[in-house]
This record gives structure tokens, C-alpha cells and sequence, in this order.
């Protein structure tokens, strides 16, 4: 089963509107919904982040720059604080009240995401903004792609 909400669905979709699948664009298009999220379920949402991004940023700060375990660690978690909670729980929220699509909501917080983190990175982990950016697009990218897979 195709998931509609996953980096490869929106990349056809952008790219390619006339071949997407009939019920991807359906989905796409119609207006979004903020999800009902328990505290759990959302704790359980944002470990899954970290989990899933955490290997990612680990490898490409500490290949690509001086910083310490301290900073990258300190960099994963403020970054994912900056940005999860927008793009959870608030953003669905803003764009279902003024009746925005799902391709609205996905592209603007999966490009919104890697933008706030590269700051956030950047200044935490003591880098440069190439260095931060190409971590930020990486971590987040790996993420939405499996978390698309994987909920």
C-alpha cells in the first residue's frame, strides 16, 4: 500500500500531478485535519523522531565538524523541541481552520522542519550553516520517510 503523506508521494505529486495515483491525490487535496493526539501517542511520536534521527545527525555532525557529544546531543533535542511540537500539534490546527490541503500542511512543516533545525544546529553544535543544513535535510528527510513507512 502506497503512503500518500511520504517524501516520494509528495516529490510525484509536486513533479508530476497528472500520474499521481487517484487516491493519493484525493488524499492530498483534501482539506486537513487536525489529528487527536493523547499525550502518549504524541510523546511516543517525538521519541520516534529523535530515534529515528538521532543516528543520522550523530554521524554527519561529528564527521563533518568539531562538535563535542554534548552540543550534538543538545542540538538533536533543542532542535526537535523548536520544531515537533509546531508541526504536530499546532500546525494541523492552523491549516484545518482555514481549510488548507493536506499537501499544504505536509510540504510547508517538512520544509519548515530542517529550516528552524539548521538554526537551531548551527548555533548549538558550533558549525557551519552547510554543515547544519545538509544534517538538518538528512536527519529530517530519513525520518519522514520512515516514519511515512512505518505509521
Amino acid at each position: 500500500m502506497e503512503n500518500c503523506f511520504g517524501p516520494t508521494a509528495l516529490l510525484r505529486e509536486w513533479l508530476d500531478p497528472i500520474n499521481q495515483s487517484l487516491g493519493c491525490a484525493s488524499i492530498l487535496y483534501e482539506t486537513a485535519s487536525a489529528p487527536a493526539l493523547t499525550l502518549a501517542a504524541y510523546l511516543m511520536t517525538f521519541a520516534a523522531t529523535i530515534i529515528l534521527e538521532t543516528p543520522l545527525y550523530w554521524f554527519m555532525l561529528r564527521r563533518f565538524s568539531t562538535a563535542k557529544f554534548r552540543q550534538v546531543a543538545n542540538a538533536i533535542m533543542w532542535g526537535n523541541l523548536a520544531t515537533h511540537p509546531l508541526v504536530v500539534l499546532v500546525w494541523p490546527h492552523v491549516c484545518e481552520s482555514r481549510q488548507w490541503n493536506n499537501l499544504f500542511y505536509v510540504s510547508s512543516a517538512e520544509l519548515f522542519a530542517p529550516a528552524v533545525e539548521t538554526v537551531v544546529v548551527k548555533y548549538i553544535a558550533r558549525t557551519t550553516y552547510c554543515c547544519a543544513a545538509a544534517s538538518a535535510i538528512v536527519a529530517n528527510l530519513f525520518s519522514w520517510w520512515l516514519g511515512a513507512l512505518i505509521f
